[in-house]
């Protein structure tokens, strides 16, 4: 690939270290539960069932890791549980959406604005979340290098379909 050429794909998939790490801190915290439970203490259900409930979850993504791809056409998201994607025409805009606690970002991640829903499924999820955002999972890169990637196919995509428009 030449300079100034840009990729016509990309992939990004989560490590499966990553994946690991996450199911034993989760089976360490469902121990911590049980250990609860053993005490007396009858949140110790709910901890031991909520981080149990996860490590099974957590074990499927080493088969099945989530990952994000990107093409000239469209953007999908595969996580262990299902797919979603949307073509780039149905996005509106790419940012970041930011979780703050007293002025301080705990969470940051890229999100899609869509133009409008083109299902009733999806419909029904803006009006249910207010919104006609989807916010693409966190896959172990740095959310600015994951914006720069799908800010660029984007709008590598819509100038494409503007020099198509007669």
């Amino acid at each position: 690939m030449g300079s100034g050429q840009l990729a016509r794909s990309a992939s990004y998939v989560q490590p499966r270290a990553n994946i690991l790490g996450l199911a034993a801190g989760s089976a360490a915290l469902a121990g911590g539960g049980i250990l609860m439970i053993r005490s007396g203490q009858t949140l110790g259900w709910f901890a031991a069932g909520l981080f149990a409930l996860a490590v099974p979850l957590l074990l499927a993504g080493i088969w099945r890791p989530t990952a994000i791809l990107l093409d000239e056409e469209r953007i999908t998201v595969r996580t262990p549980i299902g797919s979603w994607g949307y073509e780039w025409r149905e996005i509106a805009d790419v940012g970041i959406w930011e979780h703050k606690r007293y002025g301080m970002a705990l969470n940051r991640l890229v999100t899609l604005r869509l133009r409008s829903p083109q299902s009733r499924t999806r419909e029904g999820f803006a009006r249910l979340f207010g919104s006609g955002h989807a916010t693409l999972p966190s896959v172990g890169v740095d959310v600015h290098e994951m914006l720069d990637a799908v800010t660029s196919f984007w709008q590598r995509a819509l100038s494409s379909n503007q020099d198509e428009t007669p």
